[in-house]
C-alpha cells in the first residue's frame, strides 16, 4: 500500500522498502526535504520502480529516506505527472492511463519513451536522451513535447522532424528548473506523429505573359563610405526584394490586422515626460510627423496617454 500526499513535493520510498525490492540508488542532487513534522532530512539516494494501480504499471522516481513513516508515498511528481483526480467524497484516487495531448481533436500519436532505465537531468542542462517508438520502426516524423512533463517538471522536447532508426532516436531534451530532475525507464517524454508526403500537381490553362520588371530605380541611401563593389552588391540585394519596399510615402494603414491595447479599468493613465533630443533631432522628428499625417498613417490624439519625444 502507499499513501497518497498532495502537501509532498517528492515520491518517497524509505530505504527499508527499498533494499528489500533491491533497487540501485544513485546520488541525490536535489534539495533536503521537510518532513510533515518539521524535520529536515536529505534522501540517501534516489531509485525508479514500477507501481502497479488496479492492473496498470506506471513508472515512477522515488527519493529514498532513511527513516520513514510509510514505505511509499505518492507525491505531487507522481500525482501531476499521471493526472490524479483526487474525489473527496467517495475517497477514490483515479489516474489517467493515457498520455496527454495539446489538442482533443488531434488523434492519439506514439509516445517516445526513455529507452535506459533512468536518465537524471541537471538543472538549466540540455542534453541528448535515447528514446524509442514501438509503433513506427523506421520514418521520419514531428516530435513534440508532453506538454505534462513541461508544467509539472519543467523539461521540454523542441518540436521538431525527427528520423526513427529500428524504432530509437536522440532527443535534445532541456531541463528549466532549478533542481535536476529524474526520469525513469519508459517515461514518455515526448510524442511522434508520422509525416504523409503529398505531391501535387497544377496546371495552367494558358501561359501568362511575362511581366516586365520595373526600369525604375529605387531610391537608397547607402553610406557613401562604402566600398563600390558592396555598395552595388547591396543594391543589387535591395532590387532584387524591391516588391517588399514602398514605392510612395503614401503607405497608409491596413485593414488586415486589428489591434487593441487592453488595460485594467482601474489603472492609472501614464503620462511620460518628452524625451530630450536635439533642435536638429526634433526638426526630423517634426518633419516626419507632418509627413505621416498628410498620409494618413496617424492620427492627432488628445489621449491622457502620452510617451512624447
Amino acid at each position: 500500500t502507499a499513501l497518497v500526499d498532495t502537501g509532498a513535493d517528492f515520491s518517497v520510498m524509505s530505504s527499508r522498502l527499498a533494499t528489500a525490492l533491491r533497487k540501485v540508488l544513485t546520488p541525490w542532487s536535489g534539495p533536503q526535504i521537510r518532513t510533515a513534522g518539521g524535520h529536515v532530512v536529505t534522501p540517501i539516494g534516489v531509485c525508479t520502480s514500477r507501481i502497479q494501480i488496479r492492473g496498470v504499471t506506471f513508472p515512477g522516481c522515488f527519493a529514498v529516506l532513511p527513516e520513514c513513516s510509510k514505505d511509499l508515498i505518492l507525491g505531487l511528481d507522481f500525482l501531476w505527472e499521471y493526472g490524479a483526480v483526487i474525489n473527496l467524497q467517495e475517497l477514490i484516487v483515479s489516474f489517467s492511463t493515457q498520455g496527454p495531448v495539446d489538442d482533443d481533436t488531434v488523434p492519439r500519436r506514439a509516445k517516445l519513451c526513455v529507452c535506459d532505465d533512468q536518465v537524471v537531468i541537471p538543472s538549466r542542462t540540455s542534453m541528448f536522451v535515447t528514446v524509442e517508438c514501438d509503433n513506427s520502426p523506421s520514418t521520419r516524423g514531428i516530435a513534440e513535447t508532453n506538454i505534462s512533463l513541461l508544467l509539472g517538471r519543467q523539461v521540454c522536447v523542441a518540436r521538431g522532424i525527427i528520423e526513427l532508426n529500428s524504432g530509437r532516436t536522440e532527443l535534445l531534451v532541456t531541463n528549466f528548473g532549478s533542481e535536476p530532475q529524474c526520469l525513469p525507464g519508459k517515461t514518455a517524454i515526448a510524442y511522434f506523429e508520422e509525416l504523409c508526403e503529398f505531391a501535387g500537381q497544377h496546371a495552367l490553362s494558358e501561359i501568362p505573359a511575362s511581366v516586365e520588371a520595373p526600369t525604375t530605380p529605387i531610391k537608397t541611401d547607402v553610406n557613401p563610405n562604402l566600398p563600390s563593389h558592396q555598395k552595388r552588391c547591396l543594391e543589387g540585394i535591395i532590387e532584387s526584394f524591391r516588391d517588399c519596399f514602398a514605392s510612395t510615402s503614401k503607405v497608409r494603414q491596413t485593414p488586415i490586422t486589428k489591434h487593441r491595447i487592453i488595460v485594467d479599468a482601474n489603472q492609472r493613465p501614464l503620462c511620460q515626460p518628452p524625451y530630450r533630443v536635439s533642435s536638429k533631432e526634433r526638426d526630423a522628428i517634426r518633419r516626419q510627423v507632418q509627413e505621416m499625417l498628410q498620409d494618413d498613417v496617424i492620427q492627432p490624439s488628445t489621449s491622457p496617454w502620452a510617451s512624447p519625444v
